[in-house]
């Protein structure tokens, strides 16, 4: 290990550490590392280098700990302890990095380094990279990517992002996920134009499609598309979806919501119904439900 030491500070044998990223024991890997942070102070070109090591993190193997807590363990533990290691050398010098962010040879490097990087430089910096670089990834995008991508929307880059993965079947549901989570730290001036669009398209798709479209007007509060819920209430396969999202909106038009509460209804559909018309916001609503309830078997 202390041979890798003295090693990273050649920079000419920076390639032959970056060769150790695959080594298959941990603790070389981990020395490799210490050897290309310690050489970066010196030698920026050992930042590249290093940022190989910063693998994807492992979401298993897995094992309960003394407590019965679920923790990483094996090779997805050795994969967290790298990334830390190579974080903490990043942190140390954020105008270094932004200035090797910036150059031809980091351009070069795969878009998952370079990410990582990004995530150690203040946000006001680091945010714009990371939103330009979640669309080259392949993968989709954790929580902290994803939001860094929302909260750039004022730059055309991370809108055509944002628009990308909400078309792409593959990881729009984790995307959608993940938006309705962060919504309450999200600007509604800069983000609901964007989940508009993905919604009113949505909406014209199968039934899981709808599904979404229905969270997104509803957890946006896209009151332009409820035309577009009332018109789900209709389509059985999609009518409890619909209501949910009308709830959350606190539906502008509640007769077509009471017109449900009639004999025949099943169970289910009536709570939601009923619940729809007493959060909605029309002042009719209540008598509506009230009226409603009382000729409900």
């Amino acid at each position: 290990m202390n041979a890798l030491r003295h090693l990273g500070a050649w920079s000419p044998h920076f390639e032959a550490l970056a060769a150790l990223s695959t080594d298959a024991d941990a603790e070389v890997r981990a020395a490799a590392i210490k050897a290309l942070g310690e050489a970066s102070v010196k030698h920026p070109a050992a930042l590249g280098v290093m940022m190989r090591f910063a693998g994807p993190s492992l979401d298993g193997p897995v094992a309960p700990s003394r407590s019965g807590k679920p923790i990483k363990v094996g090779a997805a533990y050795e994969r967290d302890f790298e990334r830390f290691l190579v974080r903490m050398y990043l942190e140390r010098q954020p105008e270094v990095v932004a200035t090797f962010l910036a150059s031809k040879e980091a351009k070069a490097l795969p878009a998952e380094g370079r990410m990582f990087a990004a995530f150690a430089l203040d946000p006001k910096v680091g945010a714009p990279l990371v939103a330009e670089l979640v669309g080259q990834l392949n993968r989709a995008p954790g929580p902290d990517e994803l939001f860094a991508v929302a909260k750039t929307l004022d730059q055309p880059a991370s809108v055509a992002v944002l628009r990308k993965l909400l078309a792409d079947a593959a990881v729009r549901n984790r995307v959608v996920e993940l938006l309705l989570v962060n919504r309450t730290d999200l600007d509604p001036a800069k983000v609901g134009p964007v989940v508009t669009e993905a919604a009113q398209a949505l909406l014209a798709q199968g039934v899981a499609e709808r599904a979404l479209a229905a969270q997104l007007i509803g957890g946006f509060q896209l009151i332009d598309l409820e035309a577009g819920l009332l018109a789900l209430v209709a389509r059985e396969d999609s009518r409890r979806d619909a209501l949910t999202g009308l709830q959350q909106l606190r539906t502008t038009k509640p007769e077509a919501v009471a017109a449900l509460l009639v004999e025949g209804t099943p169970p289910d559909v009536a709570t939601l119904a009923l619940r729809a018309l007493v959060a909605s916001r029309a002042p009719q609503a209540a008598s509506l439900a009230w009226r409603s309830t009382r000729s409900f078997p």
